[in-house]
């Protein structure tokens, strides 16, 4: 038997048996178990079919260039201070455009706290680009926490020191995350070879309280991170461009980075490639 739902309004009744609520922060069922009643969010609705969650972007594919460029910035920060670095992905609609903007932060090898996004007219932040210096491209727990407020496009770059790096990208939607191909986010992008992830050891976790701008987290530390049980096999980009490495911005940028304080602990990663994709 399919369930009732009750909408909740002012005066709504607390739901009986086969009926659930739907308020603003979700669907929520009684349940009777005897020694107590209770309110709970309804995971599993019977009678229901389960959904599942879809995505289709709109917007235009992001161009290259700008992976590119901030491959050579991140890769600047990764020389000068073993650190991560990030950028914002900025859209200029009536142009239907993206460009990449910097703003002042403070790195370290394993997180990056950043000011908002520079304002600029016409232009608003739809998403972030960071890096994950020396170890692979991906988005741990941290980073989810970090971008649960911040609806867009979410991009980590990885394995900075080595010739062909790690790309990561996803859409964040009201919390919810979508890993998505890269190939359906950019221009013009396609694996250069496969990474076996041998090794990796990671820092004692870090604690300290995370900077906060206009209600966005950004980054954290390195502790929500996990040693993978076994190798991992990741598609792998080579991002590096001679016109991006010449860009006149990077050294601007590369003003606004300074490197935090140092913290016990080391990072030792070792990688192998495997034979090139066609």
């Amino acid at each position: 038997m399919k369930p009732r739902i009750i909408l909740a309004e002012d005066g709504s009744p607390a739901p009986e048996a086969n009926e659930v609520i739907l308020g603003s922060n979700g669907v929520f069922c009684r349940r009777s178990l005897g020694f107590a009643d209770a309110l709970v969010p309804a995971l599993n609705v019977p009678g229901l079919d389960r959904v599942q969650p879809w995505l289709a972007f709109n917007w235009p594919k992001i161009e290259l260039r700008h992976l590119e460029i901030s491959r050579a910035f991140f890769a600047r920060i990764f020389q000068l201070h073993q650190g991560e670095g990030m950028l914002y992905l900025g859209y200029k609609r009536d142009e239907a455009r993206y460009d990449v903007f910097c703003s002042s932060q403070e790195v370290d090898a394993a997180s990056v706290e950043a000011d908002p996004m520079p304002r600029q007219r016409g232009w608003r932040a739809v998403g972030t680009i960071h890096s994950h210096a020396g170890m692979l491209a991906g988005h741990s727990s941290i980073d989810s926490a970090d971008e649960q407020g911040f609806n867009g496009i979410h991009i980590t770059l990885g394995n900075l020191g080595l010739p062909v790096g790690t790309l990561s990208c996803s859409v964040v939607i009201d919390g919810y995350r979508f890993v998505v191909d890269p190939s359906q986010l950019v221009e013009d992008i396609t694996p250069r070879k496969r990474m076996v992830d041998k090794q990796i050891l990671l820092p004692p976790p870090k604690q300290y309280g995370p900077k906060q701008f206009a209600g966005l987290r950004i980054k954290g530390s390195q502790n929500g991170l996990s040693r993978p049980a076994k190798p991992e096999f990741v598609p792998c980009y080579d991002l590096r461009s001679e016109a991006a490495a010449k860009d006149a911005r990077l050294s601007g940028w590369l003003r606004l980075v300074s490197k935090a304080k140092p913290v016990k602990g080391t990072v030792s990663v070792t990688f192998g490639y495997l034979d090139d994709e066609e």
